[in-house]
């Protein structure tokens, strides 16, 4: 496959539940989303955690941390900016003077540099960590 094609997959892969986290975000159930999707990953990598290491054993989990390495720590940023973002705004939803424009503004702020993390990673996940696992494997 190459980058080119990855590229756009990983795009429309990843940028689908961000965009359904910005919906839900407006909402006063963001909060609620937000906090099944940082629970929902953290489920699914330790799924895919313990079956590399029950298929490979400890060059399982290497194998593992090395597939995810350069992009991993954007996309983790951007899903905690995305949840704090998320979270933030259900608060300001239930106050009694409702949502000013100030929280609107900063509320896609947050998101829009949770968006640009996440498009980093993308471009890593995409172009270097390919050639990092060449190298490396």
């Amino acid at each position: 496959m190459s980058a080119k094609a990855c590229f756009s997959y990983l795009l429309k892969v990843r940028l689908a539940p961000a965009f359904a986290g910005l919906l839900f975000g407006l909402t006063a159930i963001g909060a609620y989303f937000a906090t099944a999707a940082v629970w929902a990953y953290g489920f699914l990598c330790g799924v895919f955690l313990s079956a590399a290491y029950l298929q490979n054993g400890m060059a399982g989990l290497l194998f593992f941390f090395l597939a995810l390495f350069p992009q991993i720590f954007l996309y983790l940023a951007a899903l905690f900016l995305m949840a704090a973002a998320c979270s933030r705004m259900a608060e300001t939803n239930h106050l009694a003077g409702g949502i000013q424009k100030k929280e609107y503004f900063c509320f896609g702020v947050r998101y829009f540099f949770a968006l640009i993390l996440l498009l980093w990673g993308i471009l890593l996940e995409s172009y270097v960590n390919p050639w990092f696992l060449a190298k490396i494997l």
